[in-house]
């Protein structure tokens, strides 16, 4: 059975029950994201081949900076070159419902659907997929100034994707009564299911270079000033 005859499918029930949030296991219906993860009561009738992550709404966001090594100079009469290593990694991919804020299992199966629903090339020459992705530090520099500590802080731009889950079944599952082969997570044309991915370029992740600093005399959880790092020509 194709993608696009479970579509057809599904299109002719729209008001159905299989298209409820079937969240809770004592509703007897299967819950498609733990089943496409391998994790589920239904787990042997579905696969990667029966399952999928259709995206209904992308954005571009900020992903969690990555910090480096700190600097302190805070007995220096001049300036302190900030070492960086050779890149940092970006390690950020994630699945998670938005509003149960409850994070999923990622086997190797749903990995390979979730891959496969977010995986994107854009005209910029960008692509983005599931998993993790490099920096290179080579060209970009700063300093800490007499009598500040500092750092450096890779801020990466992330492909932010929502969408739903859908999963067909080898056998009609479901409560009795209400048995379906098709079954969505939370609905059909729902935008809750959300994945993060790293936005990368030449393979390399794709963000911003900042610099963090603090005076060496200023108390814990002092708000770091920020500056932009413009790396080298």
């Amino acid at each position: 059975m194709t993608a696009a005859t479970m579509v057809g499918v599904a299109a002719a029930s729209p008001a159905s029950a299989a298209e409820y949030p079937g969240w809770e296991e004592s509703s007897g219906r299967p819950h498609p994201v733990q089943d496409c993860a391998g994790t589920g009561r239904f787990s042997h009738l579905v696969g990667e081949d029966r399952c999928w992550y259709r995206v209904e709404a992308k954005e571009e966001v900020d992903g969690a900076p990555v910090p480096g090594n700190h600097v302190e100079n805070c007995q220096g009469q001049g300036d302190l070159a900030i070492q960086l290593m050779n890149s940092y990694q970006v390690n950020q991919s994630r699945a998670y419902s938005e509003q149960y804020q409850v994070g999923f299992t990622i086997s190797a199966v749903l990995e390979k659907i979730l891959t496969l629903g977010v995986s994107a090339n854009y005209t910029e020459g960008w692509t983005t997929t599931w998993g993790t992705a490099n920096t290179v530090s080579e060209g970009v520099t700063a300093t800490a100034k007499p009598g500040e500590k500092a750092w450096l802080e890779f801020i990466p731009k992330m492909v932010r994707s929502k969408g739903w889950v859908e999963a067909a079944y080898k056998d009609p599952v479901g409560p009795a009564g209400d048995t379906h082969r098709e079954w969505y997570y939370p609905w059909r044309g729902a935008q809750e299911i959300v994945v993060d991915t790293p936005l990368k370029k030449d393979g390399l992740a794709v963000g911003t270079w900042v610099k963090k600093a603090v005076p060496c005399d200023a108390p814990a959880g002092t708000t770091p000033r920020t500056e932009a790092v413009a790396p080298a020509a």
